[in-house]
């Protein structure tokens, strides 16, 4: 049972974007320590590899040239570093994260353990509903290179489906206790009530995540192009890599936070969670979380897309194209300019 209940109401996107600022400084050290306890160590691996890799195309004139033993334990250990992200990074600890912030959230409260011992069979629901997505995700990306029909709606609904609809395929994995295919069609049932207002909730997203990145981009442009020789290439991986990781530990609790609480708005709206939290609290689930799942859900929808869904994403292509163009153009244009003020200088 959880400890101090809270009231649930639905939240205006400032309240809710308020709400996960103050639950992630609340349980800042918790959050942070719960991601750290592998991300550090994945990190680490990566920043290893990273560097024998980056020496070994350093020595091209080398014996063996690009093909030496030191290039193939870079790449091996590339691999291996990929595997094992996506194992206890976006998996192991991501499910840990998201009990976690769900029962701060509600009232509760849960240690960096104790949030890994009591997972269940969510991390294998995870990592199967996460590589099924990825299938999905390689499906749209060969979707967007048809003629017409892809190439007006197929950059929208790759964009919809990869900013939105696998971020809440992980409270809907995690709290609902939902296989992969029945979690992946949730989410997306959960996502298109609100439509529009998840993709900008997406975009506020990603630019606090530009934001949180800029100084690690800034940092290897200063490396890469103030500096010269290969102790200050390999230099500038390392610093990179540190403050990539350092990023990582920030922005992954926080967005997390965010769709946790999308995710319980989105419920509160349009299921009456609120209530159904309400009438089942004095019940002593062996796990605080299984009032979660037992709360009813709204039924299936009928059709995978609508027309007017289809619509939106053909809105959401065309928009994405001229944002992008229009972003490009800024950058080249800014880009003329310094190359200008360079050359005028020398």
């Amino acid at each position: 049972m959880l400890e101090n209940p809270i009231t649930i109401r639905p939240l205006r996107l400032v309240e809710l974007l308020d709400a996960a600022f103050r639950l992630y400084r609340r349980n800042f050290l918790t959050f942070i320590g719960i991601m750290a306890l592998v991300t550090i160590p994945v990190s680490l691996l990566s920043l290893t590899t990273n560097v024998v890799l980056t020496q070994s195309l350093g020595q091209l004139s080398g014996p063996g040239g690009v093909f030496s033993p030191q290039y193939f334990i870079g790449m091996g250990g590339t691999l291996l570093v990929a595997i094992l992200s996506f194992f206890l990074v976006r998996g192991l600890a991501t499910a840990a994260l998201t009990r976690t912030i769900a029962t701060s959230f509600l009232g509760g409260r849960l240690g960096i353990l104790e949030s890994y011992h009591m997972m269940g069979s969510s991390l294998g629901n995870l990592l199967l509903s996460l590589l099924l997505a990825g299938l999905i995700s390689l499906g749209l990306g060969i979707w967007v290179l048809i003629p017409c029909v892809g190439w007006i709606s197929g950059i929208g609904m790759a964009l919809y489906f990869g900013l939105v609809v696998i971020q809440l395929l992980i409270p809907v994995v995690v709290l609902e206790k939902r296989g992969p295919m029945d979690a992946l069609r949730r989410a997306w049932d959960l996502a298109r009530r609100r439509f529009w207002w998840f993709l900008g909730l997406a975009g506020v997203l990603y630019l606090l995540n530009l934001v949180l990145a800029g100084p690690a981009v800034l940092i290897n442009y200063l490396l890469q192009f103030g500096l010269q020789g290969m102790n200050t290439t390999i230099l500038g991986v390392v610093v990179q890599s540190l403050v990539n990781m350092l990023v990582a530990l920030i922005y992954q609790p926080l967005v997390l936070s965010v769709m946790v609480l999308a995710y319980f708005d989105l419920r509160v709206r349009s299921e009456g969670f609120d209530l159904a939290m309400q009438s089942i609290s004095g019940t002593d689930y062996p796990d605080p979380l299984d009032s979660i799942a037992a709360a009813p859900a709204a039924p299936q929808q009928t059709a995978l897309i609508t027309g007017m869904e289809f619509g939106y994403f053909v809105a959401a292509t065309l928009g994405g194209a001229l944002l992008l163009a229009l972003a490009y153009g800024t950058l080249a244009t800014l880009g003329f300019g310094i190359m200008r003020l360079f050359t005028q200088g020398s």
